[in-house]
């Protein structure tokens, strides 16, 4: 009899969950990019491997637009305004922690819209925000869901981060500036 019961448990428990699917299961047909699509991926690409990996400011004057907003833990209080902004405060860190490798490992594009998800190695030579170099490498793994004008330009950066290495080599420092609190 519990035999019984056991397999009418479990043939109940795999039917109703045949039948649960989240639309993540659902695969539609693959669609082909369009040209400005193809070019908003090109433009995040670069902006991400030339520019955020290497500090290459040539990539970003041509793909980023001079007026770019950018949400991101280098700047906790408020997001960056203006490309040239942007450079002031990004450039230091790139000079200080330089890449070793950086790995694009997923990314999708629709329409105007491009997210990419990479995991980086850096290594921190240099002192910065006061903290003294280590040597140690740190791993920044990130998620940068961007916006473009219909020029291709770069306008928009909004950064998610899982970069606790980072985050606790700089909790010092970064734990006043978030927090409002005094070291």
């Amino acid at each position: 009899m519990l035999r019984l019961l056991l397999a009418a448990f479990m043939l109940t428990s795999y039917s109703v969950s045949a039948q649960i699917r989240p639309a993540s299961y659902v695969k539609a047909a693959p669609q082909a990019m369009t040209a400005e699509e193809t070019r908003n991926l090109s433009n995040a690409r670069r902006y991400i491997l030339e520019y955020l990996a290497n500090g290459d400011v040539k990539v970003a004057d041509e793909v980023a637009a001079p007026s770019l907003e950018v949400v991101t833990g280098l700047s906790p209080k408020a997001p960056i305004e203006g490309l040239a902004n942007h450079k002031k405060i990004f450039l230091p860190f790139v000079d200080a922690l330089p890449t070793k490798s950086m790995v694009i490992e997923d990314s999708f594009v629709a329409g105007n819209r491009v997210m990419i998800q990479f995991n980086c190695l850096t290594t921190f030579k240099k002192d910065y925000l006061g903290v003294k170099a280590t040597g140690r490498p740190i791993r920044l793994k990130e998620t940068h869901v961007m916006k473009f004008n219909q020029s291709g330009k770069l306008i928009q950066d909004v950064v998610s981060a899982t970069n606790l290495e980072y985050e606790m080599t700089f909790a010092p420092v970064l734990a006043p500036m978030i927090l409002g609190t005094k070291p």
